[in-house]
């Protein structure tokens, strides 16, 4: 079981950078540019010790602000997790 760092954000097209999380993830899979579905779902243990289930995983592309200019990018081995409407 892999473990993250998780944090609510309002704006669904900004990614924060977290360096002490072990992956990256995401509820929106629409962003993947390839996706992989794993045979089963994977449990994934976030900040507050909750465990959520990852559905699948691979490549999302991303600008990055460095160095005061947008670089294009991707981020490998992005987890899906599925967002419930409850």
């Amino acid at each position: 079981m892999g473990e993250v760092s998780y944090h609510t954000v309002q704006d669904k097209n900004v990614w924060y950078a977290d360096n002490g999380a072990t992956d990256h993830m995401t509820f929106d899979d629409s962003l993947f540019v390839t996706y992989t579905k794993f045979a089963e779902p994977k449990p994934v243990r976030v900040g507050n010790n909750a465990v959520i289930l990852a559905y699948g995983c691979d490549r999302v592309n991303v600008e990055m602000y460095v160095d005061e200019k947008w670089t294009k990018s991707f981020l490998s081995d992005v987890l899906y997790m599925y967002q419930t409407t409850e």
